[in-house]
């Protein structure tokens, strides 16, 4: 078990959390905005009941869980047993949910596990944001995530969620090569992986101690092109070659032969007429004698 230590402007709470839930600390999002929060457990609860619930002094109110209606007001929760997550979808956020929410696995009829969260809602712009939280790459590939930031004086992270973390330019991620390009001026954190494999869909975060934003890699199996393919495709877009080359070759020997026909029997009737010419000249000449 763990302690985490959790404030927001009301009041400071500890609470109990476990080692085999894992989700981000703290997160802030704009009013009427959206957000997707992962809760990642063992492989042992893949079958168990999964919930999330927004807590008060405590308690746990408004709970959502995977074995009942998956929706509940404008909170959704999708399991995906297969990479031992399950995330939390909140819509249309207002300053009101601005609370704790705790994510959790029923181990038994009174017993579960559990992990906790603070999520912030502001009307201005949050100090931490990213371009899109699901990103799409293809095997093998390259991918950049841009975190912004207001802070410019927090060291910033590029973590997998439930793993290890690059704080400096460039580093190793579970053997993935990362690159982070700290722009501070513009105050954007690039964040570049490459050589991607099927096995780096995770979620990760951006930030810092105090502040992360969870983002979703997906990576897709590269598509396999073969000689056989590109044969097919060609047959199928221009035709088979020899079907209509043969044809042609025939028709162009036979335009040939046909013209050295015609030049032949041209020349043979040109001397057959000089030489009937001459003859009859000369028949001429006897009779005049």
């Amino acid at each position: 078990m763990r302690l985490r230590f959790l404030q927001n402007d009301d009041f400071p709470v500890a609470f109990a959390g476990s080692y085999t839930l894992t989700t981000v600390d703290r997160m802030q999002v704009q009013k009427g905005g959206s957000v997707t929060i992962p809760c990642l457990y063992e492989d042992r609860y893949k079958t168990n009941v999964k919930y999330w619930c927004k807590l008060s002094r405590g308690q746990c109110h408004f709970k959502i869980r995977n074995d009942s209606p998956l929706r509940r007001r404008k909170v959704s929760i999708i399991d995906d047993p297969a990479h031992r997550v399950f995330t939390a979808v909140m819509e249309n956020l207002t300053n009101e949910d601005s609370s704790f929410y705790q994510c959790g696995v029923e181990t038994s009829k009174f017993t579960e596990d559990n992990v906790f969260l603070y999520l912030s809602v502001t009307d201005g712009t949050p100090e931490l944001t990213v371009d899109k939280q699901e990103v799409t790459a293809v095997e093998g590939g390259t991918v950049t995530v841009q975190c912004r930031y207001s802070d410019s004086r927090s060291p910033k992270k590029w973590c997998k969620i439930g793993g290890s973390c690059v704080a400096r330019n460039s580093g190793t991620l579970d053997k993935r090569f990362v690159q982070i390009a700290d722009d501070k001026k513009q105050k954007i954190m690039r964040v570049t992986l490459e050589g991607l494999e099927m096995n780096d869909t995770a979620w990760y975060w951006c930030g810092t101690e105090f502040l992360q934003v969870p983002v979703h890699i997906r990576v897709t199996q590269k598509t396999k092109t073969t000689k056989a393919s590109i044969s097919k495709e060609s047959t199928r877009r221009y035709g088979n070659t020899e079907s209509w080359v043969l044809p042609v070759l025939l028709m162009i020997l036979g335009v040939l032969v046909l013209l050295t026909v015609v030049v032949v029997s041209w020349k043979v009737w040109s001397r057959h007429s000089e030489y009937i010419v001459q003859t009859s000249a000369e028949g001429m000449e006897t009779d005049i004698l």
